[in-house]
């Protein structure tokens, strides 16, 4: 057992003990036992050097403290039980006293003693070598003997450690603290307390893999040294890395600073991606060639089925690339924009009217062929209408007729005409319409308490004004069904989704922005 214990703690310990077990009876008279025999009182303790011993009598501070072992337990500094014998000058002692009361310059009577030697030194550091009965901490060779005590724990395991009983439980690295004695010319352990490991932050490696072994792999890192890490059972690695590869490595370090990977990752490949704008020189099914106009060159860009061209370029057309560069240095074209090209865009509203069919009727070439226009308003009113030309090539779905909603998908021209790519009616039954706006007021719910059927049942009704400014307010029938999330209150910006009924908007939901 080490020997490094906390004795005042044990002493005090042992006093209640002690107290505990002793029975207390009435004497002659009425007397307590107590008076006849003093029990330990709790909290009456004395330590110190001792300086001299003469007979039981152990003298502390010069003889200007003493105490009367006669009838003491002793125990010596391994724990076992000791005689007067083992306490002499120099050593520290721990003792219980029998009373609190004692005559002036009287020996101090003790229940209990314990022995402490005080090392005349003590290492602290990591075994640097063993030997058959020594061990080697910062150069010092320290040998052990039958009485060096040992505890501790040694060789990390997934349970935590071995613990430490015996000199043969103490490993090279182990770091370790000695308390020593001079034995002649040695130092001589009198107790090897051994320390478990502290745990190292796992370290990245992030480099190449030059080599893959059985039980270890060897990567080089971007400034060319060479880490050697080794792998296990536990080892995850992800992506089938091979030589060449670029790989992420997570590693545990032990106390020799050898490496041991928890993972090994192969690296994302990261593409780059160019922008650069120019004018078509050539157009083949698999390669562009594009004169960059910054850099004043002809860049060749091959094109697949990934490649998205918009505004339908031509040779001579200035366009705008967005293209990847692999290692050898070509391009690959993700967009091809037309200069000046407007994509198209999308318009949600209410048809609020169509005109006529337009006379005379279209001839078959060039196409498309204008039909009519379409007039689409806001579907809560809010903002302009927008005019949109119709034409053979507009993909017209659900047969939408006035006072419908409908999603146009619209290209505008450079003089900001739209032309419609498609409409398609939207919803089934009542029209659903989005409002987003500001909560411009709210009225008081209805004064007769709402019935419990039919459902739904108006509760009140809430003002909803246009997010910037510009159009009528919309009124908005709030109901039993009516989901409000958010809290909304005045002057909160809202998402409402209503049904456009004959009566007016009635909410479906009210979203706080």
């Amino acid at each position: 057992m080490i020997r490094k214990i906390t004795l005042a703690t044990l002493l005090l310990a042992c006093t209640f003990a002690q107290a505990r077990t002793r029975s207390v009876s009435t004497g002659p008279g009425g007397a307590s036992d107590a008076a006849l025999f003093p029990i330990a009182v709790p909290g009456t303790t004395v330590s110190g050097n001792v300086t001299a011993v003469n007979g039981t009598i152990i003298s502390l501070a010069g003889g200007l403290v003493t105490i009367d072992a006669a009838s003491a337990k002793i125990t010596d500094d391994h724990g076992s039980a000791g005689t007067i014998a083992s306490i002499t000058p120099g050593v520290m002692v721990f003792a219980v006293l029998d009373a609190s009361t004692v005559a002036a310059n009287a020996a101090l009577p003790a229940s209990m003693i314990a022995v402490a030697r005080v090392p005349q030194v003590m290492l602290s550091g990591p075994v640097q070598a063993i030997g058959s009965n020594t061990l080697t901490v910062l150069g010092r060779t320290i040998a052990v003997d039958a009485n060096t005590s040992f505890g501790g724990l040694s060789s990390p395991t997934p349970l935590g450690g071995v613990r430490v009983k015996t000199f043969a439980d103490i490993a090279v690295n182990d770091m370790v603290q000695v308390q020593a004695n001079a034995a002649g010319n040695i130092l001589l352990a009198t107790s090897v307390l051994v320390f478990p490991p502290v745990p190292k932050s796992p370290t990245v490696i992030h480099g190449t893999v030059k080599s893959i072994g059985p039980d270890a792999w060897v990567i080089t890192d971007h400034a060319g040294k060479d880490w050697t890490v080794a792998i296990n059972a536990q080892t995850k690695i992800i992506g089938d890395p091979r030589v060449g590869d670029t790989v992420d490595i997570l590693a545990n370090t032990d106390n020799a600073n050898q490496y041991t990977a928890v993972s090994i990752m192969k690296s994302p490949t990261v593409t780059p991606i160019v922008f650069f704008s120019g004018e078509v020189k050539s157009m083949s099914s698999s390669s562009w060639v594009i004169h960059d106009s910054h850099a004043n060159k002809d860049v060749t860009v091959g094109v697949n089925a990934q490649t998205k061209i918009s505004g339908n370029p031509q040779v001579n057309d200035g366009v705008q690339v967005t293209a990847t560069v692999d290692a050898t240095g070509n391009f690959t074209a993700l967009t091809i924009i037309k200069l000046g090209f407007v994509p198209p865009f999308t318009i949600r509203g209410i048809v609020k009217a169509i005109s006529p069919r337009e006379f005379p009727p279209c001839a078959a070439p060039p196409f498309p062929c204008p039909i009519n226009k379409w007039t689409i308003g806001p579907a809560v009113g809010l903002g302009p209408d927008v005019l949109v030309q119709v034409t053979t090539e507009t993909k017209i779905s659900g047969d939408p007729q006035i006072g419908d909603s409908v999603e146009v998908t619209a290209s505008i021209d450079a003089a900001g005409s739209f032309t419609a790519i498609s409409i398609v009616k939207l919803g089934i039954g009542p029209t659903t319409v989005t409002i987003r706006g500001i909560v411009n007021a709210m009225s008081p719910p209805p004064m007769l308490p709402c019935p419990a059927s039919p459902l739904p049942c108006n509760l009140s009704t809430w003002t909803i004004g246009p997010a910037v400014g510009m159009g009528p307010d919309v009124l908005v029938q709030l109901t039993t069904q009516t989901k409000i999330s958010g809290n909304p209150q005045l002057h909160d910006l809202v998402e409402v989704i209503a049904q456009h009924a004959s009566a007016g908007y009635v909410a479906i939901s009210i979203v706080k922005q």
